[in-house]
């Protein structure tokens, strides 16, 4: 299969690098972990205007007219600067799962969210929903419950809730303003915030409740183009932390030679770039899926798998080609190893990848942990 790039895709590339070099520098990346989501909320209004939400959208809804190779080759930029926030959450849950569809028109809150004027995030773990209750009302309505991780909730004013009722599903989009709910925050590893909610009452209007016999399947597809997304990602950090490994072992001169000269971190490197490119090759067949418009379950469960260990593999591999070095804050190389277990979990944990390929046929896979 042919993973070359179109002149139009290299075009976007190289767009969307340059601008994240500008705009996202480790610098940036540090402001953010002291600051949260105050830091980044002109960068997201930056990425909006430029159009960089709507890659994948129809032009009559204000999108680009893309396709899901556009967007895995955006989240791959965005991986290589380590672009913080609901990036995840807007791009393949958010927007996608609520876009006007039939040839309507976009409502006010999803054109705000398209252009970076507010933040959307969104609750994927359905097992950490507790206590639903439903109320219709005309089209629309009420709903409480605890949905116990939701990312990024401390920028966003959008929050996309999935509402299961039986076998089928609702979603909510909660506007944190109008709603009466309880946060309880807690910090992750690479200092950007999860929260507890307690939603007690919000009434929601039609244009913010999607429910019928299609939005389960709707929910799942789009699970599997976020886990596409969470690998281009992977992808991208992988790539610049093993490019800041080669250029530190290059200049770092130990017994008289660079310390890139010993075999034995050439071995280790090599190992890196191999599995980097194993993770690639993977990614790009899921997303080659998913711009078909075909069922990607499969190929997106694999991708993930495929990239999170390899991510974990990359970056410990490029730590320790600081040496000493590589565990200071100062570093910029922590930064990447720091997040490499971010990508493991997001939208569901190795095991859960695991059990999607073993469902799906006989395969030879590793014995599940746990």
């Amino acid at each position: 299969m042919d993973f070359n790039l179109t002149e139009g895709q290299q075009l976007l590339q190289m767009t969307v690098r340059e601008f994240f070099q500008e705009e996202c520098s480790p610098d940036f990346i540090r402001r953010v972990e002291r600051e949260g989501a105050s830091a980044y909320r002109r960068l997201y209004a930056q990425m909006g205007e430029l159009g960089m939400f709507g890659l994948a959208f129809p032009e009559e809804i204000g999108g680009a007219g893309g396709n899901w190779l556009d967007v895995i080759i955006f989240f791959q930029e965005a991986g290589r600067r380590l672009v913080p926030g609901p990036l995840l959450e807007t791009v393949a849950l958010a927007l996608p799962l609520l876009a006007p569809r039939d040839g309507a028109s976009p409502p006010a809150w999803w054109r705000a969210v398209l252009l970076g004027k507010e933040l959307a995030t969104a609750a994927w773990d359905l097992e950490g929903l507790t206590d639903l209750a439903v109320q219709p009302t005309g089209g629309g309505a009420g709903l409480a419950g605890r949905w116990s991780f939701v990312p990024h909730v401390d920028g966003a004013r959008y929050v996309l809730l999935p509402a299961p009722q039986g076998e089928r599903l609702a979603l909510a989009l909660l506007d944190l303003k109008e709603a009466t709910v309880e946060q309880e925050a807690c910090a992750l590893q690479d200092c950007s915030t999860a929260a507890a909610l307690h939603v007690k009452e919000a009434r929601l209007p039609e244009a913010q409740w999607s429910e019928g016999g299609e939005v389960r399947a709707r929910w799942d597809a789009a699970l599997d183009r976020g886990k596409i997304c969470v690998a281009a990602w992977g992808v991208g950090m992988m790539e610049e932390a093993l490019r800041l490994a080669v250029g530190y072992v290059g200049e770092r001169r130990q017994f008289g030679r660079p310390v890139g000269a010993f075999q034995a971190l050439q071995h280790k490197l090599a190992n890196a770039k191999t599995a980097l490119e194993k993770a690639r090759a993977a990614t790009l067949y899921a997303a080659s899926v998913a711009a078909r418009e075909q069922p990607c379950r499969v190929e997106a469960a694999t991708a993930k798998l495929v990239t999170g260990r390899a991510a974990q593999e990359v970056t410990t591999i490029a730590d320790l080609a600081y040496g000493g070095y590589g565990f200071i804050v100062d570093t910029d190389i922590q930064l990447f190893y720091r997040r490499a277990k971010h990508l493991q979990v997001w939208l569901g944990s190795a095991c859960e990848q695991e059990r999607i390929l073993l469902d799906a046929g006989p395969f030879m896979a590793a014995p599940l942990a746990g």
